[in-house]
Order: structure tokens, then sequence, then C-alpha cells
């Protein structure tokens, strides 16, 4: 029987997520593939979804007393405003409250304030020791955020990837990665429900593929706003109101020249959402755009029980997903601009265009992209080289936006106008309102 899920409160329990692998519209496969030797486990019973628990900010702090906020065409924060370095993502939520994360400390910003307020494991975030396979000592870390309502953000980990076999590993490994729910009070501590990615969909056992969050996506607007959306290590998994259904993905299959076959899935750093609340997801390997479904996981007519609308290779010449062994094509970033193109980011393929079954190469951008972000004036934000890029797609331009270097990760804000592009850089956050 399929179920429903529910996050845990705090502590790892056994709430989980269940095995969906979804491949073309028309070709379904069991799933094999380099990370992905998948059997399935025993479901669990659900646990009563009539009245999950509200972790919803107060009254008093739901309302945005300053913002949109900051107007300056370009803002910088860094060390004077409390940020210490290495951040690695940013975003904003329902209320303009700024989030920035570092892979251990998770920062936070409130409309009118100049100063960050710091969280660390102390409050509660799951960033733990352990050992890996070989018996070095290791850390999870923060890999990914995304500002939610007004007062919470969601945090992704890094788990314990360094083990060949998923299935293998203990209950406390499989715990560790994963994601949290973070809501912050009116007293300024954290209140953390805690999600385990766990299958429950079919007999089998020690499926618990989704070991790490690679990105994750949160709806303001639109048909599927308060939706989440998480790119994993493996697949991409739908949450809403802490009910999540399993995880999907595009699955390649890699072909030996004696006839031999293996799948390959997974790495999933490009994320978006389209008008009708479609989902692209841009891996390593492929592509896939998985059709709308408000359920997450509901019985059997859950989005993650949907089809692909379209699944694809990019960089090959027919985009089947039958390829050569060995086929990667460095998926890191996604966006959807008002035409219902969608565009590519490759960290080894440059900047290609997806509408009605036909690709675009685009070589006047840098071969090497590391995230893009869609402007809501359908012009495109890319990072290359640390580099700050925005691509006009109408006549082919590309142009550095001075004023930031040692750009890490982008992310944008369509909620005010003008948009607000947040960028994680080496020196601390830059947030960007300049048309």
């Amino acid at each position: 029987m399929r179920r429903l899920l529910l996050a845990t409160l705090l502590m790892p329990a056994l709430s989980c997520s269940s095995d969906r692998h979804s491949r073309a519209p028309t070709a379904t496969a069991p799933d094999a593939g380099p990370m992905d030797m998948a059997q399935m486990a025993p479901a669990t019973p659900p646990p009563d979804l009539a009245h999950p628990p509200d972790l919803t900010m107060p009254t008093d702090m739901a309302s945005n007393p300053a913002g949109p906020w900051p107007t300056a065409d370009l803002t910088l924060y860094g060390a004077a405003q409390g940020l210490g370095g290495g951040l690695i993502d940013s975003s904003v939520d329902g209320g303009q409250n700024i989030w920035a994360a570092s892979s251990e400390t998770l920062y936070l910003l409130r409309p009118g304030e100049t100063h960050f307020h710091a969280f660390t494991a102390a409050d509660g975030l799951h960033i733990q020791p352990f050992v890996d396979p070989f018996g070095n000592p290791a850390e999870t870390a923060m890999t990914a955020i995304a500002g939610g309502r007004s007062g919470e953000v969601y945090v992704g980990y890094y788990g314990y990837e360094s083990s060949p076999d998923p299935f293998q590993d203990t209950l406390e490994h499989k715990q560790l990665g994963n994601a949290d729910r973070v809501v912050v009070g009116s007293d300024g501590k954290l209140s953390i429900r805690r999600y385990e990615f766990r299958c429950d969909y079919s007999a089998g056992s020690g499926c618990w593929e989704d070991r790490s969050v690679r990105r994750m996506l949160y709806a303001h607007q639109g048909i599927a706003a308060d939706h989440l959306f998480i790119g994993f290590n493996h697949g991409v998994t739908h949450v809403y109101q802490d009910v999540f259904g399993d995880h999907v993905h595009p699955e390649v299959v890699w072909h030996r020249d004696d006839g031999g076959s293996i799948q390959a899935l997974g790495e999933f750093f490009g994320l978006a959402l389209t008008p009708e609340g479609d989902l692209w997801m841009a891996g390593r390997y492929g592509v896939g755009l998985q059709t709308w479904n408000p359920q997450p996981h509901a019985n059997g007519s859950g989005w993650v029980d949907g089809s692909f609308k379209a699944a694809f290779t990019t960089y090959t010449d027919d985009h089947s997903l039958d390829v050569a062994w060995g086929y990667k094509e460095y998926n890191m970033g996604a966006g959807v601009t008002s035409d219902g193109t969608v565009w590519l980011a490759s960290s080894s393929n440059g900047l290609t265009s997806y509408k009605d079954s036909r690709f675009q190469h685009w070589p006047q951008v840098p071969s090497s992209l590391s995230d893009l972000q869609a402007d809501p004036d359908d012009t495109l934000w890319i990072v290359s080289g640390g580099q700050l890029l925005r691509f006009n797609p109408k006549d082919g331009t590309v142009q550095t936006f001075a004023g930031v270097s040692g750009v890490q990760r982008i992310s944008i804000d369509a909620t005010v106008t003008p948009r607000a592009l947040y960028a994680t850089t080496a020196n601390g956050l830059a947030v960007i309102r300049a048309r």
C-alpha cells in the first residue's frame, strides 16, 4: 500500500519517503544505476495526518514591517554585518527575512535589522560527526537552503555518501543528511522539524537512497505556492505541509559495446518550475519534466505517481535516454522563461535551451557554468568561474555584472518589484535590485 508520510519533530524517528522511479512517458524499467542499485524497503504504517503539528510563525512575526528590502541596486553584506565566510547558499522567506548558510552556520537577517543572527548545531541544526566507511572522521554539513513562509527556512544536509552501496548502511548512517524545516520564533530560538527520506513503496529492504541534498526550491507564487522541491544525490522529492512522497528521476541507460547496460541517474542541482507547476529537474546524466500534482503522495494518485512530460539527454545527437557508456552532462542549474523555454546550465557544456522538442546551444556563454536563474524580464543570471553574468536571449548579448566576484550560488525573489537576486560570494552576500 502507498502511504502519506509526515515529518518527525526534532530528533530522527521513523518518518520516511518511498521510492518511486520515473522514466520517459512511454518507458519503464527497474532502477539500478552506478549509484543506485535499488531495491525497495517495506512499508511503515502511516502516522495520523489529520492534525499535523503547526510550526508557523507567531502572529506578531507574520507581517513584513520593512519590505520589500533592501532597495539599493546592489547591497553587500559581509563580516561587518555578522556573516562568516564560506557561504554556500542564500534565500529569502515570505516575510522578507534573509537567510544564508555556510556548511556549519545558518544566518538570519530580519527586516529593519543590520546584523545577522547565527545558528549552529548548538541550536539543534543537524550538523554532527560520523566515521566514513574508511574509518576517517567526517561531518554532516549544510548543502542548500530555501526560505519558506515568514520566519521559516528549509535546510538540506550532506549525509553518508562514501559507501558504494546505500543498502548496506546502518540506520544511524541513513539518518545522517536529509533535511530540516526550521522556524525562528519571536524569542529568536529555533523550532526544528526533521525530515527523513526513507522508502515505503514496495517490498524489499534497505531503501534510503536520497542521502544528501543538492538543491532546494520553494515556490512563493503561482499554482505551486508553498510547495517545496528537493534535488538529491539520487532523485527529486516534493514536500507540502510536512508530507512528502517518494522521489522521482529520469533514468539514463549506459550501454556497453558487449551489450551490457546499467542505469545512471542523480545529482539534481537544476530545479525550475513552469507556470503550470510542472517541475524541470536537471541532473548529472539527464533532464526530466514531471507533471504537476498538488498531492506529493496520495495512494497512487499523487505527484510521485505521475509521469514525465519530457525526459531526455541534452548533449547526445538523438537526445535519447539510451547512451554510450560513461555519458554525463553535468547540469548545475535550470530556469524557465515566460515563453516556456527551459534553460540548462552545464559545468562542461555551457548553456542550452529547450522548447517544443528543439534544442539550441549558446556558444557566446562560457562553457563552464555553476548556476542559473531566470529573471522575470526573461534575461538569465548565470554563474561562471565566480563571475555573475547576465544573458539576454533576445539579442544574444552577455554582460558581466560589476561589483560582485567569487559567486557560488544564486537565488531569485520574484515576489518583489524590481526582483531581488541573492548571490552568495567569497566575501559574503550580495542582493541585486538593479534592473
